[in-house]
């Protein structure tokens, strides 16, 4: 049976406006002893108070809105939201969940709904810059947000991010100093938004640095659902136009395990023929056939750091922006044809 307040207050022999006061703390006189037999009652009886009545006093619903692109494209996404769920239910919210699938539509589909029960704040991972900057400019007068993994440059808003450039710099200079020069970047489904366009500047910067003429960006195509298999197929589409290469960054795991795939079918060799880097460190990587080599971030920090600043700015009201860049590292392992270690 759901117990009320009304069980509580008829257990305890006093007025519902008096358990009323003393579950609220209200400031009105309730004697020691009322207030002592009150809280025990509702103690024996778990009295549970409705969040929604709650929210309605309050005027907060005690939930956050989360927004992602997807939960079937390997466990990054799903990290994050672990480390959000864990954080949130640990200060008393609630997660009410939405996937844009990388959609822009179905995105502000999903904000609308957000905005329409009353969240106290968003966290997303916003899609494709098919959402408008200016959208989410006026949102965020209305509604706290805080934006993880990608954002808008345009926006001044809370933000939790990887250092991406530095991420995709370390990649590529460390297979260059594994004597490759001739280093393609395979992109994939998740382009354009602005982690890959990091990864992108990361990787020429360090062939720049290193004064390597070679650079190739391999395409694929656009369903964020199927990452393994559009990498897989762009690949091996450009591995059979004779194109020669000795090493891939690949910008995610995902694109990367397509990758391997096409590698073997193709009769080449990982890493004797092509070297391979990934990105993300999924948790699958190290359980490959060939360990694959990754760039890591701390997904779990990037989660809880988002409810941290997400809930500060909902009940202390910062006047600015948070801009938390989290520093990636090195995981070596065999795909790169280095020894396995770890490494800065």
């Amino acid at each position: 049976m759901w117990v009320t307040i009304k069980n509580v207050a008829s257990e305890a022999g006093v007025s519902i406006a008096t358990v009323s006061r003393v579950l609220n703390n209200d400031p009105h006189r309730v004697a020691q002893k009322t207030r002592e037999i009150v809280l025990k009652v509702a103690k024996d009886l778990d009295f549970r108070p409705s969040k929604l009545a709650v929210g309605l006093r309050s005027t907060r619903s005690t939930a956050l809105g989360l927004i992602f692109p997807s939960f079937v494209a390997g466990t990054f996404y799903s990290e994050i939201f672990h480390a959000i769920e864990d954080e949130a239910a640990r200060n008393k919210y609630g997660i009410i969940l939405g996937s844009s699938y990388g959609e822009a539509n179905k995105e502000r589909l999903l904000v609308d709904l957000l905005r329409e029960r009353r969240v106290d704040g968003m966290i997303i991972i916003p899609s494709s810059p098919g959402v408008n900057f200016i959208y989410y400019q006026r949102l965020q007068k209305e509604v706290p947000l805080i934006f993880v993994d990608r954002y808008f440059p345009q926006i001044d808003s809370d933000r939790v991010t990887t250092d991406n450039v530095k991420g995709a710099y370390i990649a590529t200079e460390h297979l260059i100093k594994l004597g490759h020069k001739r280093i393609a970047l395979l992109s994939g489904p998740e382009a354009p938004c602005t982690s890959i366009y990091d990864r992108i500047d990361g990787y020429h910067k360090a062939l720049d640095e290193y004064n390597i003429q070679f650079r190739k960006i391999i395409e694929t195509k656009k369903d964020i659902n199927k990452q393994k298999e559009c990498a897989y197929k762009a690949m091996k589409s450009f591995l059979g136009n004779g194109s020669e290469i000795s090493a891939i960054f690949a910008v995610n795991d995902n694109v990367a395990i397509g990758a391997l795939r096409a590698i073997w079918e193709m009769g080449l060799r990982v890493p004797d023929d092509i070297a391979l880097v990934g990105y993300d460190d999924d948790e699958m990587g190290p359980f490959l056939p060939i360990p694959l080599t990754s760039i890591a971030q701390q997904k779990a920090t990037m989660g809880k750091l988002a409810v941290t600043l997400l809930l500060e700015r909902i009940y202390r009201g910062r006047f600015t922006s948070r801009h938390i860049c989290l520093k990636p590292q090195l995981v070596i392992r065999s795909s790169c044809g280095a020894r396995p270690s770890l490494s800065q």
